[in-house]
């Protein structure tokens, strides 16, 4: 019996084994019997047709693992880091999005012998629940933004990662509380005219700082004691109007979210990595009768108050400089006159004139200038 089982093979056995390793030798016998076979590769899930491309698909590609897109289009960070959805995009003009995730509602799992009867072919039921029923979540139609017709047929995606700083930009608004290391103060980064809002040095260092986002006159500071320090412009400007220990340890980081029209929230993260969820009160989140003319008549106030110190500055400066020249001429060691910016100017346009002449008389003994021609002169009067 177990002769005759090996029996078939008894002819190659005893042949003696070539040298030719390198070579491909197909032994009868042992062949892979798929081998000379093309592969079939089995789909898992098809789409309807009424919901898909009318036209031959030009691209598709993986959305990445690190983000997601809403069903309102909206990019959103996708927490559980896998790919799940895909984008498409064919000559009907459109780009579609498809989710390959379960729906909530979620599919009754199958028996075993269901799963035989259904899957024949052994193909793995992972996709199943969109077999025949897979349709996108979102669809852009790409039309001309000039006539606004569907003319444009996407052929190419793509997608790849920038770099870029996650934190709050140092110069985003007009107005903004401008945070040193010891002391608070607001300027207007257009007009540049200083301070428009100083207060005095503290002992503890300042951190962060945030303006409301619905009242326009008030302002929260972070300080290294653990402290926040909440300014309302419309009560007093020389010192804060409320001051709140909420940790042991120095607030870094401080972010206002307003919830919605009853309610703001607002984040202090300090040194120790805690983060501390605070609510504003009616009365912080809550805009008084007139705060935004208010606040907007103190700033320009005080800018007006800044220019006009600026000018006084710059007559005292002038004084005193005069008193010194006149000093300087009693005691003889100073010209009588001193010349003024505009008689400097109109000095140095003279002579500018003078060199553009003379450098024209040269060029015109050099044969490179017309003797018809005149030099270009500057008027030396302002």
């Amino acid at each position: 019996m177990r002769y005759s089982r090996y029996s078939k093979y008894e002819e190659r056995i005893k042949n003696p084994r070539g040298d030719h390793r390198d070579k491909d030798l197909f032994i009868p016998g042992f062949e892979d019997e798929s081998f000379f076979q093309t592969p079939h590769i089995r789909f898992c899930a098809v789409s309807s047709i009424e919901h898909g491309h009318s036209e031959p698909i030009t691209d598709l590609q993986w959305i990445p693992d690190h983000y997601q897109i809403t069903a309102q289009g909206l990019p959103t960070e996708n927490l559980a880091m896998n790919c799940s959805q895909i984008m498409t995009c064919a000559f009907d003009n459109q780009v579609l999005f498809w989710e390959t995730r379960v729906p909530r509602a979620g599919v009754k799992p199958l028996s075993k012998k269901e799963r035989d009867i259904i899957n024949p072919m052994g193909v793995p039921l992972t996709f199943k629940h969109l077999d025949l029923t897979w349709k996108p979540f979102l669809r852009v139609t790409l039309q001309s933004p000039e006539t606004g017709t569907v003319d444009f047929a996407p052929r190419k995606f793509s997608m790849r990662e920038t770099q870029v700083s996650d934190g709050v930009l140092v110069c985003n608004d007009d107005l903004s509380p401008n945070v040193t290391a010891e002391r608070d103060r607001v300027v207007n980064e257009d007009r540049r005219s200083g301070s428009l809002l100083h207060a005095a040095p503290l002992k503890e260092k300042i951190t962060d700082a945030e303006w409301s986002p619905t009242r326009p006159g008030v302002f929260y500071i972070s300080k290294q004691n653990g402290s926040i320090d909440i300014w309302d412009v419309i009560d007093r400007t020389h010192a804060p109007s409320l001051s709140q220990s909420i940790s042991s340890s120095a607030v870094t980081f401080l972010n206002i979210k307003v919830i919605s029209s009853k309610q703001q929230l607002l984040a202090a993260g300090d040194s120790n990595g805690t983060l501390h969820i605070l609510e504003v009160p009616w009365a912080l989140r809550q805009p008084v009768n007139q705060e935004l003319n208010l606040v907007t008549n103190y700033l320009e106030r005080e800018t007006e108050r800044r220019a006009f110190v600026k000018h006084r500055w710059d007559l005292r400066e002038e004084e005193k400089r005069e008193k010194e020249r006149l000093a300087a001429i009693k005691i003889g060691i100073a010209p009588s006159h001193i010349a003024t910016q505009e008689e400097i100017d109109i000095r140095m346009k003279n002579e500018y004139n003078e060199f553009l002449q003379f450098e024209f008389g040269v060029l015109r003994e050099m044969g490179l200038r017309d003797e018809n021609e005149a030099p270009v002169i500057t008027s030396a009067t302002t």
